[in-house]
């Protein structure tokens, strides 16, 4: 059988990264995507009751409580 020398410096490309870099990207993250998100929830808030053409009881109140689990996660 042939003798197969390995590279053991090729690592597929993987880097490593701190723990506390990870977690900072991962917060960076989510709250680019609150602030993405917010003003949408805001403006179907705001014609909840004026818009017949969004058919979606009690969306206002749906809303808050979306609002409330997005910062409660947020905020974790």
């Amino acid at each position: 059988m042939a003798d197969i020398k390995l590279d053991e410096t090729f690592d597929f490309g993987f880097t490593t990264m701190a723990e506390e870099d990870m977690k900072a990207e991962g917060n960076d993250k989510a709250q680019a995507m609150y602030n993405a998100i917010m003003p949408l929830l805001v403006n179907l808030k705001k014609d909840a009751d004026k818009n017949p053409i969004i058919n979606w009881p009690n969306r206002a109140a749906k809303i808050d409580l979306f609002i409330t689990k997005l910062n409660q996660v947020l905020s974790s």
